[in-house]
């Protein structure tokens, strides 16, 4: 019965989370296409998809496999193990996260140009440093969710929608006042979600600091079985 209450609860904050971050989320887009136009939000949009199959490919269900690995441990009590596998996980995702970096400031312009929307390159560089960051978060997601905690996931979510809002919006409108063409706006926007995504990963990592330092579960210099 506890462990069905806890479900529910976590399954109420999640929930919960992806209708604020849909708000916060529409509250971006519409004076977003406002400032930027049919052809800025073209850029913006491309951007997305390019990064989406990026991310997929980079972390598609290893945040699953690696909360079934934590919450395995933890239902035995071996709750070092499960900390071991959290800083693996950190510096596996981290890696990955980072080569999906690199692959897409090199290939951002041949991507646009496959497109056939050579200008979007922009975009597509300023959301590259993104993919790392949202690999990391995959780690620390899965971790917490291996661990029951949905709260730092939800919490994470809306630092998230609500950085690229701010960030994003604000970046936008500045270079939108400077004059710049729409692909630099749609760029400048697109920081927005990166900065907001670099703020998600820093919550997530402050919070699983603050987890360990507690001594609910304690992070060893060497994976020790209990």
């Amino acid at each position: 019965m506890k462990k069905q209450r806890g479900f529910v609860y976590g399954a109420a904050i999640l929930s919960g989370a992806n209708i604020i971050c849909k708000i916060l989320g529409f509250l971006f887009k519409v004076p977003l296409a406002n400032l930027i136009g049919r052809e800025g939000m073209g850029y913006f949009s491309l951007a997305y998809q390019v990064f989406g199959v990026v991310t997929v490919v980079a972390v598609s269900g290893l945040p699953m496999a690696l909360a079934r690995m934590v919450a395995g441990r933890k239902s035995f009590g071996r709750t070092q193990e499960a900390a071991g596998l959290l800083r693996m996980a950190v510096g596996l995702f981290a890696a990955i996260g980072a080569s999906g970096t690199i692959l897409l400031l090199i290939l951002a312009k041949p991507f646009a140009n496959f497109a056939g929307s050579e200008p979007a390159w922009y975009a597509v560089a300023a959301l590259a440093p993104t993919t790392f960051f949202v690999a990391v978060m995959a780690a620390f997601r899965g971790y917490f969710q291996g661990m029951g905690q949905m709260a730092p996931t939800a919490i994470s979510q809306i630092v998230e929608a609500s950085g690229k809002l701010i960030f994003g919006i604000s970046l936008a409108w500045l270079l939108f006042l400077k004059g710049f063409s729409p692909e630099i706006v749609a760029a400048g926007a697109i920081c927005g979600v990166t900065i907001g995504a670099a703020a998600a990963c820093g919550v997530l990592a402050a919070r699983a600091r603050g987890h360990l330092a507690k001594g609910k579960t304690k992070l060893p210099s060497g994976t020790k079985r209990t």
